[in-house]
């Protein structure tokens, strides 16, 4: 019986695969590759420091946290329109929010699925809340 031939991932491990995928996405968008590197920049983790410092809580997007009644700490910053897109935006605190890793994780899919804009909720309430600070 044929035997399957090894993926891609199997013959370089997945991290080695992760990040050959990410250099070949990068070589065909452009804008993948200017938003990356903004994100690599001084001036980036500068800006999600103070982002961070400002909202050290999870604006909870979906209300998945309001639901359940937990407060969640927020571990990334996202851009509420994503960078790629508007890259002009991207050291502008009140185009920013600060979020926990799964709903990051849950914002990103739907952004990279086309499945639906970020809902108001933490998005407008936080933004100007920054605007303010």
């Amino acid at each position: 019986m044929p035997t399957r031939p090894p993926s891609h991932s199997q013959l370089l491990g997945r991290q080695e695969a992760d990040r050959a995928y990410n250099q070949t996405r990068r070589r065909l968008d452009p804008a993948l590759a200017a938003a990356q590197q903004i994100r690599n920049s001084a001036r980036w983790q500068k800006v999600r420091k103070l982002q961070l410092s400002r909202h050290p809580l999870c604006a909870d997007p979906d209300g998945y946290h309001q639901a359940s009644g937990q407060v969640e700490p927020a571990t990334q910053v996202d851009h509420i329109i994503p960078l790629v897109e508007r890259p002009d935006l991207a050291f502008d605190l009140e185009a920013l929010q600060s979020l926990c890793t799964a709903c990051h994780g849950r914002k990103s899919a739907r952004e990279r699925t086309g499945a639906g804009l970020p809902r108001a909720g933490g998005c407008e309430s936080q933004g100007a809340s920054a605007a303010t600070a």
